[in-house]
């Protein structure tokens, strides 16, 4: 896939998970969501090309808007996610905290 293509998923993955959330009948699609997204992290958190910090700093840059989007939508995550989406996202949300760019 091509950089662009693979941007554009990203960013449909996220507004997936974070779109599900306004609608309970929607928990399957969330968690699958979620879910999803974690293993994406963990693979990139094990592939040996990835071990150093800029390009770990690269990867968490590219998720950077998933952020504000989870952040504002905290109440209705609480309030509808499972337990095991609430990890997922617990999980991606300290993937890329901990490996953002620091400039």
């Amino acid at each position: 896939l091509s950089p662009v293509c693979l941007g554009s998923l990203r960013r449909a993955a996220m507004c997936e998970i974070v779109r599900s959330f306004h609608h309970a009948e929607a928990r399957f699609v969330s968690e699958r969501a979620a879910y999803t997204f974690r293993k994406v992290l963990t693979k990139h958190e094990y592939d040996t090309r990835y071990q150093d910090d800029e390009r770990r700093a690269r990867i968490a840059a590219m998720y950077l808007d998933f952020l504000p989007d989870m952040w504002q939508k905290l109440d209705k995550l609480n309030a509808v996610a499972s337990p095991e989406a609430k990890r997922d996202i617990l999980a991606c949300f300290l993937y890329i905290v901990r490996n953002v760019p620091h400039k």
